[in-house]
């Protein structure tokens, strides 16, 4: 589903940004799974819940992606932000679920949803798909057929 495209300023993000950090949700989400490095899920929860909380910019993974971005001279792609702030919430949970499942010996459990997270990321960062965009488009189209 084609994102819209909003005039306003104050309203949009960066998609090329977005799909940067996916990376590293990409990277981390795997490190979770695939090394002892259990930690990375600190990380990873920390990072979105700056995101979450204080906006996109209070992420040091982000502040790295927006100077990467000048630096190679990629122009940005700006679309809806709402879609965007709403995946970043599902990502905060998927994140806090890891490492309650994780601290709670339920590793299988934990590596599974840490998997499903990297395979969101990976929608992003190779497909520019966003489920939990996905998510909130359908779920606002739902709304609001319900309201007519």
């Amino acid at each position: 589903m084609p994102e819209p495209i909003c005039s306003c300023k104050p309203n949009q993000v960066n998609a090329r940004v977005a799909r940067a950090n996916a990376f590293f949700t990409l990277v981390m989400a795997l490190i979770f799974i695939f090394t002892p490095l259990k930690w990375i899920i600190y990380v990873l929860l920390i990072d979105f819940a700056l995101k979450v909380f204080f906006g996109p910019k209070a992420s040091p993974f982000t502040q790295f992606n927006i100077r990467l971005m000048r630096w190679l001279k990629i122009k940005p792609k700006h679309i809806f932000a709402p879609p965007k702030k709403f995946a970043l919430k599902v990502g905060l949970i998927f994140s806090l679920a890891v490492l309650v499942l994780y601290l709670s010996d339920l590793t299988l459990a934990a590596n599974i949803v840490a998997g499903v997270l990297s395979l969101f990321a990976a929608l992003e960062l190779f497909f520019e798909f966003c489920m939990g965009c996905w998510v909130y488009y359908l779920f606002n189209t739902v709304k609001n057929e319900t309201e007519a």
